[in-house]
Formats: structure tokens, sequence, C-alpha cells
């Protein structure tokens, strides 16, 4: 399916493989489909708020999210990378550009008299905004709507690091069990907030311990794959992807329709690998590659044009918002993203940390929404 120089063949597809691709080096190829995987989490995330498809933001970030429980679960409990170096390199990849934001949009909401809170600007730049102040993450005067989910993404990236220890400790078997557990607890918290509602005001299915079953239930499948590999049907992939999007237009509930989108999603993500050759090489494209190369930036940047937006009767309004919001993730991407995270030493001490063999690029999600590149 790859080679070490991160190209991808072109085999005749097998009708069945195995879940997990064969064992290859320590300094595993690049897989670019991943990248497309990002790609089209982003364009769902555009399309849900510069379109009248509203509903697709969320599967966006669903679509983020799975992919950043296999990752984390591969560089955690598989490459048992030290958490100094994962605790750095999250901070050197996702901070930099989320602060810069939170500085941009409070100083232009002061400047525009917009009503806000010290602690709500405290909240906001520690990945608390969900929690404090008691007061609902939609309703805020700041562009900061967005923020929801990489406070889920941060927090389960802690949870998932000292869950790491205890791989290390008992080995992969409890943190398999671990990992089971927290993603059914999630489902639990869910229906008892469904009745018994938290005191803050943001919706409670915003809050990490209900938000967070898609990533942490991608993991457990990747650890449970790992345990037991199986022999997967190669239409698996793309028919649990469609399913999980058909599911948005016919869900009974919101419950189930949260429940079967992120299985159905974490499902296909897991057994991307087995797809057939045409499909990775759609996702290996250039530009659905550029696009998940930029996710994170984009996904920042284009909250203040989706804000915006809703305040002008102008017909191309949605386009023009789209349109700028790209042109201003790309500058935010090249000149800031990049550089700064090159500079703060991003990629310094892989070359120390030998990952075990194993299925997965070293790849970094934020992600929500991180980029992929090679090691080192």
């Amino acid at each position: 399916m790859s080679r070490d120089d991160g190209t991808l063949k072109t085999p005749q597809a097998p009708a069945r493989v195995a879940a997990l691709p064969p064992a290859v080096s320590a300094r595993r190829p690049h897989l670019p489909y991943l990248d497309g995987w990002r790609g089209i989490a982003i364009l769902c995330v555009l399309l849900g708020h510069f379109s009248p498809y509203e509903e697709m933001g969320g599967i966006g970030v669903t679509v983020f999210f799975v992919l950043s429980g296999i990752l984390m679960s591969q560089i955690l409990f598989v490459d048992q990378m030290p958490l100094r170096l994962f605790y750095r390199r999250r901070l050197a990849r996702i901070v930099p550009v989320f602060w810069l934001y939170i500085i941009v949009v409070f100083t232009v909401g002061a400047l525009a008299l917009n009503h806000f809170s010290t602690e709500e600007l405290i909240s906001s730049a520690l990945f608390l905004r969900t929690y404090f102040p008691d007061s609902d993450i939609f309703h805020a005067a700041i562009p900061i709507h967005h923020l929801w989910s990489l406070n889920v993404e941060e927090h389960s990236y802690l949870f998932l690091s000292l869950l790491g220890l205890v791989a290390l400790r008992f080995g992969e078997r409890q943190a398999r069990i671990v990992l089971s557990v927290s993603s059914l607890l999630c489902l639990v918290t869910f229906a008892y907030y469904k009745f018994h509602p938290p005191a803050a005001h943001s919706a409670f299915y915003l809050r990490t311990e209900v938000a967070a079953f898609p990533l942490l239930l991608s993991s457990a499948l990747f650890m449970w794959f790992r345990r037991w590999p199986l022999a997967i049907p190669v239409y698996l992939p793309v028919a649990s992807f469609l399913a999980a999007f058909a599911l948005v237009a016919w869900s009974p509930s919101v419950f189930l329709g949260f429940v079967g989108i992120s299985v159905l999603l974490a499902l296909s993500v897991n057994t991307l690998h087995a797809a057939p050759v045409p499909v990775l090489e759609f996702l290996s494209g250039r530009i659905l590659r550029w696009f998940g190369v930029c996710s994170y930036s984009i996904y920042i940047w284009q909250q203040p044009f989706f804000f915006l937006r809703r305040y002008s009767s102008w017909e191309y309004a949605s386009l023009a918002g789209c349109i700028a919001a790209l042109v201003l993730a790309s500058a935010s991407f090249y000149l800031f993203e990049n550089p700064v995270r090159k500079r703060l030493g991003y990629g310094m001490g892989l070359n120390r940390h030998r990952p075990r063999a194993s299925s997965l690029d070293e790849v970094d999600l934020n992600a929500a929404t991180a980029i992929s590149e090679k090691p080192g």
C-alpha cells in the first residue's frame, strides 16, 4: 500500500486484507491519504459554515476526532513516545496559532466594544471555555465558538498521555480496557446529562466528558484491532464512511445519530488502509492533501468570517467569506504556524526516539486538525 519513500504503490487490491498493514521499519513511511482524510474533514467544516448544509460542520469535527484517536494511540501506546517529548510537540504544534488567534479576536472585540469578561479571556486561552464562565460558548460576543472542539482535543490528549503511563507499566491490555470503558462512560454521561443537565449553560454535548466519545472509541478500536487483526472487506472503509454521512440526514434521534456517526467514522478510519487503491489515490491527491496540511490554520481562522456572515445580506457573503478565510489561513500557515513550529523544535527528539515498527506514520493531529509530516 505504501513505500518507505512515502509514495503509494498501485497493486491490484485484494478481495480481503488484514486489519493492520504489515510492519515496516522503525522510521515509518509517510501516509499521504491521511492528509486527504483531514482535507475532507476541513471541507466539511467549511461547507457547514458557508453553505446551507449546516449539519456538515459537526460531522467534519467528528472526522477529525476519529483520526486523532488512532494517531494518539499509535504515538503513546505503540511507539511509547516519552511524555516530555509528546507534550513539547503538542505545545509547539497547537499553542502558537491558538494564542495568536485569541489575542487578535479579543483585541478586535475590545476595540469594537463587544462585551466579554476577563474570566472569558483566560478560560478561552487555557482551553476551558466550555466550562467557565457559566455562559454558552455559542452565544459569545467574540468568534470563539469553534474552540470547543480544541478544548476536547487537548483534554483528550492529557487523558491519553496519562493512560500511556498505564500501558507502559501494565501493558496494552489494560490500556484497551480503560479506553473501551472510557468511551462507554461518555455515552452514559450523555444520557445522564440529557435528563440532568450540568449547571453551565454551554450545551452539554460540547463538554469533553461527552464529546470525546468518537476520539476515545477510535483509539479503542485501533488497540483492539492490534490485538485481534481481522480480515476486512475492501468496501468496508468507504461503505461505513458513506453510511455516517447518510445518518446526518436520516438519524432518528440526536443520541443515536451521535453514536452511529461516531462508530461508523471510527470504523472507517481504522480500516482505511484496506480501501481500494483508487480511493487511497483520491485521498492522496494534491488539492485534498493541501487542505489537510493547512487544516489547523483553516479551522482556526475561518470562524470570524462565519461570525460576520450573519450580519451581511449580500448575496455572495458566504462565498467571499470562505475565500477570505482560505487566504488568511494560508498566510497564517506559511508565514506563522509552520515557521514558529520549526523554531520551537517541533521535530527535535524524533531521531533519538526510535518508535517500534508498526502500522502508522508518526503523524500529528490537532486533531481536530493537525498537519501530517515525515518524522524529523
